[in-house]
């Protein structure tokens, strides 16, 4: 495993860059030295001079102390419990694993949900990575395996991270390779639509999403305002909305693109998925209220 470090500060990086120009005539300071200070963080005052070797520090610093298993892992939630016939939610399940690696070697295989590390008990990715990380290099590890809907025992062998090769003006820069890194679960924005004519939140419909309600398009009804128009005509969280009018949908925005085609006071029709069957509902879309102040 490989903990993950912090990004190189622009202003530092760009002060480096200063003396690589200042120094360039004298080669005093190489590409290396100087963007692995930036790297870590080191501040680089304009004109200061460095011995060529002194990327030799910098690199013990760089180079994390950490073991490695050579795996990417996801944490085992109801679902992949049922699928490997799991009785709980427990372990972390191995999506990939890296060639050569120690986790290779110890005959670890995708799909594999581990479940203890040297006879503690695995929760979750956050904890796995603390196991891996606080063993010492080239330590012997036994780690329980769910496969096939059994208990195996493997025994690994931690390893040091890997590291790549880039080439900088003849000299290396050595960066750890981070398709090893498992990463942990991170929120990701979501972009809903309030629709205040007809009282309902609605988002666009992706590819997959269209597939599993089995349309070809539209807009997913997120949510349904009490007493809005939306209610009052049927409309449920859930259903997808593929045409209103005849007019299809292709994004949330279409939606009140066409309600203002249509004159105060209209009925206006709603082509709708709901449970894999398309249905007609009547709304009749109300006024704009300003909120109260």
């Amino acid at each position: 495993m490989i903990r993950e470090r912090a990004p190189a500060r622009p202003a530092k990086l760009l002060n480096a860059l200063s003396l690589l120009i200042r120094q360039n005539s004298k080669r005093m300071v190489n590409v290396r030295t100087l963007l692995l200070l930036a790297l870590i963080g080191t501040t680089v005052p304009l004109g200061a001079q460095l011995a060529p070797d002194a990327s030799a520090g910098i690199f013990a610093q760089m180079r994390p102390a950490m073991s490695y298993l050579g795996v990417r892992i996801v944490d085992v939630d109801a679902e992949r419990a049922k699928r490997a016939n799991l009785s709980e939610e427990k372990g972390v399940q191995v999506a990939a694993v890296e060639d050569d690696s120690p986790a290779a070697v110890a005959g670890i295989k995708p799909g594999d949900i581990l479940i203890s590390y040297n006879g503690e008990n695995i929760l979750g990715i956050q904890q796995f990575i603390r196991l891996v990380g606080e063993t010492p290099q080239h330590r012997k590890v036994k780690i329980q395996v769910w496969r096939e809907g059994k208990i195996q025992t493997v025994v690994a062998t931690t390893g040091a991270p890997p590291a790549r090769d880039y080439g900088f003006s003849g000299n290396r820069v050595d960066f750890p390779d981070m398709r090893a890194l498992a990463f942990a679960d991170v929120p990701d924005p979501v972009v809903v639509w309030h629709n205040q004519m007809l009282g309902m939140e609605c988002e666009p419909l992706s590819a997959q999403l269209a597939q599993y309600f089995g349309v070809k398009g539209g807009v997913l009804v997120r949510s349904v305002q009490p007493g809005s128009p939306a209610e009052s005509a049927g409309l449920r969280a859930g259903d997808v909305i593929s045409a209103i009018a005849g007019q299809r949908l292709m994004n949330p925005q279409d939606v009140g693109s066409c309600l203002r085609s249509h004159a105060t006071g209209d009925v206006i029709p709603l082509s709708v998925t709901r449970d894999r069957k398309t249905i007609t509902l009547n709304v009749k879309p109300g006024a704009i209220r300003e909120p109260s102040r």
